[in-house]
């Protein structure tokens, strides 16, 4: 098998995997965390969290624009399931301005049988869900690339 078929067959396989990941990711597909809020809408299995602490961070990104900064605000959660209290931990982020907004209260979605591992609709944006998706698209696509072209090369 020469160089350039075996480089050939692997970027058509690596351009599969994009494809593959590209329509399971973005078009189609729904995260996990959207399925598992779905169920415990249908289960009844959420709770209202309130915030009971919140850490301002800021730091500073040498931007030229003074208005571009990169603040961070940690905020906690409490919320009971059957009498024992639980906490949610929840990171905002700045959207390049100097304040953060965010909800005094969120609904987290839980499972009956480990209400401790709850989800909010704030972790499952659809930016978080873009930027993972296309991560591991690349490097999905890259290592079926690398792998093929390796693997072929042995034959």
């Amino acid at each position: 098998m020469t160089e350039d078929m075996r480089s050939g067959i692997a970027f058509g396989i690596m351009i599969a995997i994009a494809l593959i990941g590209y329509i399971g990711m973005f078009r189609k597909g729904r995260p996990k965390y959207h399925k598992f809020i779905e169920a415990a809408k249908r289960r009844g299995t959420f709770v209202t969290a309130t915030a009971v602490d919140t850490k301002y961070m800021y730091t500073d990104r040498k931007s030229d624009n003074a208005f571009l900064q990169h603040n961070q605000r940690t905020v906690i959660y409490e919320y009971v399931v059957d009498g024992k209290t639980y906490h949610k931990k929840l990171v905002f982020e700045s959207p390049g301005t100097v304040t953060i907004d965010y909800p005094y209260t969120v609904t987290v979605y839980y499972h009956p049988d480990n209400p401790s591992k709850g989800i909010c609709p704030q972790e499952s944006t659809v930016a978080a869900r873009n930027s993972w998706g296309c991560l591991f698209t690349i490097v999905g696509a890259f290592a079926a690339f690398f792998l093929v072209y390796f693997l072929l090369g042995k034959l």
